[in-house]
């Protein structure tokens, strides 16, 4: 187990993808597999430490845990801690209190767990880029990891001994298994479950450790150095097709996740069995320089990008230079003034659960505690505070409304039940408008909820994220969502559209178009076919354009300028662009077939190809010939 320069490039190989991919999606569409290769290095690392030293007898759990705190423990809490003081200070009473709930589960480790059943949105949904402790769910893994691997690891090594092939098919089994449950997961739809689990990403933490026993096996032998360039150029290979091609609407982990994982593994083989050109260049001191402070930069780079997402929501040229510094520095000054030190100490196991975890997690807890008890106001919260939040209307998003029915996978019971409909006073029990379509269609349950107050109907609202309202529609989507849609669409019979006279189609519709099933079949034709079987059935179809993207949009931007009196939330939230091509193929589809109506959300919150989310027409905002001028 000598020091390996390169395993600190690699790490700063996985935190800048990280950083980038979080910085802006498109610098490495892929970069969140960065957290991928660190588990892949700590399982090589970890593995290493307890096989060597349970094979001379010396290992010990206290030992072991010992250098887990000093570790982990120091810069973890001075950021979670830092992290929730500047949002009890800049953040909304409820988001503190959210903030201060996810606290007490990174102090604890189980970020991960309550990601999974509290975070509303999933990891790589829009609404998640303001969470500021989110990050925290890879080192719940990681600590769930180290929780279990050094007594299965011991006790695979004593299976060794007397049985090296049932030890090695058991921890094969193992990491196959791990890779199959993530796999099945996404495609019955549990994509957070997935994601944030701690098994699906074992075979992970598995393949390092295999790296370091095939080491070990083979260290009396030579190997060429073509072998071992060969084996680094394929892992890195691996590493850069990974980064530069799988993205968030990929389904993650699973088999997806298999090769950023080996080509990592192949890296750390080949660096270990000889010198070879890839582990040279990881080696140099640029890149163990970042690797060094790689832990540090990974902690305080998503709560500085989640502060200031928060309030400015799209991130310009400059504050992208200004927080990557800001990254950068209070990274540094937390490897030097905390990492290092802590590592130093030669302080007693029991000495450093004390300082080192009950005295900050006390502490840590105390003021989550007073936030939570105080839904998130501090104590000496000014009662003016309180009023003016009062005074200005919470924009809840259409998710939150129970009448709401947009689900992972659409069942029949979804399509029959009560609670997806939208009624009005005399509450019909046979709606006979259908609202269908992916989370585009959600968008307009409120807006339905209006025409059933006034006109006394009531519709069914069915809606299924990513899952276009045509044939074939999962071949339209994306990797993440195509079994989940497939298993929705098979509920959705023509004996079930029999029920409805009016059928609304709604869905963002740029995701789709363009695309081609594996009938060679265009999604506009499919769209088309879609509406004629719809028709010839003799109803009605309203088509609803997709409505404008406001990047910069805050729905508590009013809210939170209370505090921040910089935010500008009309003027910063209007987007000059011009109507999307696909929504006027739509309005001539809707032209040129009877009983066909195209409802055109564009004329209702533009002009002049400027685009606000503020309606001109109720006060609240100037006029578009303004919002040109800023």
């Amino acid at each position: 187990m000598r020091y390996r320069a390169d395993i600190d490039g690699l790490r700063a190989v996985a935190v800048v993808s990280v950083i980038a991919f979080h910085v802006d999606p498109a610098f490495a569409p892929g970069g969140f597999v960065g957290v991928d290769i660190f588990f892949v290095i700590s399982g090589f690392l970890i593995s290493g430490i307890i096989a060597t030293e349970a094979s001379g007898r010396q290992f010990s759990l206290a030992e072991f845990y010992r250098r887990r705190i000093k570790r982990i423990f120091p810069a973890m809490f001075v950021v979670t801690i830092a992290t929730l003081i500047a949002c009890a200070l800049l953040f909304l009473p409820d988001d503190v209190a959210d903030v201060s709930a996810s606290a007490i589960a990174t102090i604890f480790f189980v970020a991960n767990l309550y990601f999974i059943f509290f975070l509303d949105a999933g990891y790589f949904a829009e609404s998640s880029a303001a969470e500021p402790l989110l990050h925290m769910w890879s080192l719940g893994v990681e600590e769930q990891f180290y929780l279990i691997w050094p007594l299965a690891l011991v006790g695979l090594l004593m299976m060794s001994r007397r049985h090296p092939r049932i030890a090695i098919a058991l921890g094969a089994a193992v990491a196959i298994a791990s890779l199959a449950l993530g796999e099945a997961l996404f495609r019955q739809g549990a994509h957070s479950v997935a994601y944030y689990l701690l098994f699906p990403r074992i075979f992970e933490f598995l393949a390092g450790a295999a790296v370091f026993f095939v080491l070990r096996s083979l260290q009396s032998r030579e190997v060429s150095a073509i072998v071992a360039a060969a084996m680094g150029a394929v892992g890195a290979g691996m590493i850069v097709w990974s980064l530069a091609t799988l993205s968030g609407e990929d389904s993650f982990p699973g088999l997806n996740a298999s090769a950023p994982a080996i080509g990592t593994a192949l890296l750390i083989l080949a660096g270990g069995l000889r010198t070879n050109p890839l582990s040279a260049v990881l080696a140099n001191r640029a890149f163990v320089w970042v690797g060094l402070r790689s832990f540090s930069l990974y902690l305080w780079h998503w709560p500085v990008l989640a502060i200031i997402r928060y309030f400015l929501v799209d991130l310009s040229a400059m504050m992208i230079i200004v927080a990557l510094a800001l990254i950068v520095a209070l990274s540094a000054a937390t490897y030097s003034f905390v990492e290092r030190p802590a590592r130093r100490t030669q302080a007693s196991l029991s000495r450093l659960v004390l300082t080192y975890f009950a005295a900050p997690a006390a502490a840590a807890c105390i003021m989550c505690g007073v936030l939570i008890v105080g839904h998130g106001f501090l104590p000496w919260e000014r009662d003016q505070y309180r009023a003016e939040l009062a005074a200005i209307d919470e924009v809840r998003p259409p998710s939150a409304e129970e009448e709401i029915c947009q689900r992972a996978i659409l069942t029949v019971a979804d399509l029959n039940a009560e609670r997806c409909l939208v009624s009005g006073p005399s509450n019909p029990l046979s709606p006979r408008v259908l609202l269908y379509g992916d989370s585009h269609a959600a968008h307009f349950a409120g807006f339905f909820t209006a025409l059933a107050d006034h006109w006394g109907f009531s519709v069914r609202n069915v809606a299924h994220s990513a899952c276009p309202p045509v044939e074939n529609a999962a071949a339209f989507t994306s990797d993440r969502y195509r079994v989940s849609c497939l298993r929705s669409g098979q509920a959705f019979t023509e004996e079930y559209f029999q029920q409805y006279d009016v059928i609304v189609l709604s869905a963002s519709w740029l995701n789709y178009d363009g695309r081609i099933d594996g009938d060679g079949v265009s999604f506009r034709d499919r769209f088309d076919a879609t509406l004629h079987r719809h028709l010839e059935a003799g109803r009605r179809v309203v088509l609803v354009g997709r409505t404008p993207h406001f990047v910069t949009f805050d729905r508590d931007c009013g809210r939170k300028a209370i505090r921040a009196q910089f935010l500008n939330c009309e003027r910063r939230s209007a987007i000059e662009i011009a109507p999307y091509d696909i929504n006027e193929w739509i309005r001539e589809l809707a032209q040129n077939n009877p009983d066909t109506h195209y409802f055109d959300v564009w004329a209702l919150l533009c002009a002049d190809q400027l685009c606000s989310p503020y309606r001109p027409d109720q006060g609240n905002r100037s006029t578009a010939d303004s919002y040109r001028k800023w």
